[in-house]
């Protein structure tokens, strides 16, 4: 998994919105999914259903949809309605 890590931090990067990449960063996301992948190993080695990078890359790009539906599609605290703070529109009483 270790050798993967450079490649899938890669795609993420490349991959994660702009407004989650400043909530969360790329290679959080990496860990999650090759902690994910790692409780799944077992069954892999049984039936190896892709490629070894593949189906890591699959942990990872779940887990980029997982955190895109959380971060952008939702209502409350989706990204689209963050708005950037800036010393001027900020009023000190």
């Amino acid at each position: 998994m270790v050798r993967h890590r450079k490649k899938l931090l890669t795609m993420v990067a490349a991959r994660l919105d702009r407004g989650v990449a400043a909530r969360l960063d790329p290679s959080d996301v990496v860990q999650e999914a090759l902690a994910e992948a790692a409780q799944h190993l077992d069954e892999y080695l049984r039936t190896r259903p892709l490629p070894y990078y593949a189906w890591l890359r699959q942990f990872a790009w779940e887990r980029l949809v997982k955190l895109h539906r959380c971060h952008i599609r939702s209502k409350k605290r989706s990204v689209t309605r963050e708005e950037a703070w800036s010393l001027r529109s900020a009023r000190v009483s």
